[in-house]
């Protein structure tokens, strides 16, 4: 009898969002994607995107030919005022020592093609039999804005008053950040591993200091990731 899959909503349809849909959909997840916008009025701009996330795309079957793509082999920094060369960074040779190349995209060319990925029918990818599943196509509402996120038992409470109930939240709203600070959890642990020098906090970047853990310093967490197997924060 078949494994009924575990459920994914995430908040906010841009690359982030996507791209999170994507992977989690690859993953065996049967995933749903909660946009506020229509989709109507999409704009942007030049992006780059390096090897690392080039080789993710190229892994997904992702189609640089349709999103016209122009590759990275070069960086130049000029100042406005005379546009004379200060530095100059080449790297002709980036995909064959990393694996992948360095491509610029239109934002709204790269949205598209994450789209198409997110939402494409069932199957394999180009690789055939042995290739990669591509799972359940993702659901993507529209004009549907998340009010909040009850994060203990995985609930979405969207604008109309409707609650979905999901194993696994993804919040990536990240153009409306004021907006999705309303919508994180309101603890945040840190995982302190003995021996590493690295730990895992996040919060809204624009909240400023004044929204960061009261009772765990920033200052503070460096020297503190020795020894403790676990810090407290939490977000007022």
């Amino acid at each position: 009898m078949p494994t009924k899959p575990l459920t994914a909503g995430v908040v906010g349809a841009g690359i982030a969002g996507l791209s999170a849909a994507i992977a989690l959909r690859r993953a065996g997840l049967e995933v749903h994607v909660y946009e506020r916008s229509q989709f109507k009025n999409e704009i942007g701009a030049a992006i780059s995107a390096p090897p690392n996330a080039t080789a993710a795309l190229r892994r997904w079957g992702f189609d640089f030919v349709a999103a016209k793509t122009v590759p990275n082999l070069c960086t130049r920094y000029a100042p406005a005022e005379d546009l004379l060369t200060v530095s100059e960074l080449k790297y002709e040779d980036i995909e064959a020592v990393m694996g992948a190349p360095c491509l610029s995209f239109h934002r709204v060319d790269l949205h598209s093609g994450l789209r198409a990925l997110a939402t494409e029918d069932e199957g394999r990818d180009e690789r055939g039999a042995k290739g990669e599943a591509k799972g359940i196509p993702v659901k993507i509402h529209l004009g549907c804005e998340v009010q909040s996120v009850d994060c203990e038992n995985g609930v979405l409470v969207l604008a109309n008053g409707t609650q979905v109930r999901k194993d696994l939240v993804i919040i990536a709203d990240g153009a409306h950040v004021s907006r999705s600070a309303q919508l994180v959890v309101k603890v945040i642990y840190i995982d302190m591993v003995p021996e590493q020098t690295s730990n895992r906090l996040s919060w809204p970047s624009s909240a400023g200091p004044a929204h960061r853990p009261l009772d765990l310093p920033l200052a503070s967490l460096h020297g503190r990731c020795h020894g403790e197997p676990r810090a407290r924060g939490t977000i007022p």
